[in-house]
C-alpha cells in the first residue's frame, strides 16, 4: 500500500526572520502569562498588553525597515493609556481598535506592497 505524502516546502529563514520570530515568542508569552495572572492580581492587563503588543510591532517595523509599522506600533504604544480612563466593556472595544491600527491596517499595506512587487 502506497501512503502519499504531501511534498512540503522548504523557506529560508532569514536572520531577521530570527529576530522577529524571538520578539514576538518573547511578547506572546508574556501576554499569555499575563492573561493567566489576571485571575490572581488585579491591574489594568488591557493597558499592559497594548503597551507590550505595541512595543513588539514598532520593534518589528524597525526592523524590516517599513515606516507604516512603525508609526501604527507607535500610535498603539501611545493608545495604552486609554483603558486607564475607560472602564469594562470601553477597554475591549479600545483593545481591538488599536489591535486593529496597529495589525490589520499596516498588514494590508505590506500585502498590496508585497503584491505590486511580484507583478
Amino acid at each position: 500500500m502506497f501512503i502519499l505524502r504531501k511534498k512540503r516546502t522548504k523557506y529560508v529563514k532569514t536572520y531577521i526572520d530570527g529576530i522577529v520570530n524571538i520578539i514576538w515568542s518573547t511578547i506572546g508569552a508574556i501576554v499569555i502569562l499575563l492573561s493567566f495572572s489576571s485571575f490572581f492580581i488585579s491591574l489594568n492587563y488591557v493597558a499592559l498588553m497594548l503597551l507590550l503588543l505595541g512595543i513588539a510591532t514598532t520593534l518589528t517595523g524597525l526592523i524590516i525597515k517599513f515606516k507604516p509599522i512603525i508609526f501604527c506600533g507607535i500610535i498603539g504604544t501611545l493608545g495604552c493609556v486609554l483603558p486607564f480612563v475607560f472602564n469594562g466593556c470601553e477597554q475591549v472595544l479600545i483593545f481591538g481598535l488599536f489591535i486593529a491600527i496597529m495589525m490589520i491596517i499596516p498588514g494590508h499595506i505590506l500585502n498590496y506592497k508585497g503584491r505590486k512587487a511580484n507583478v
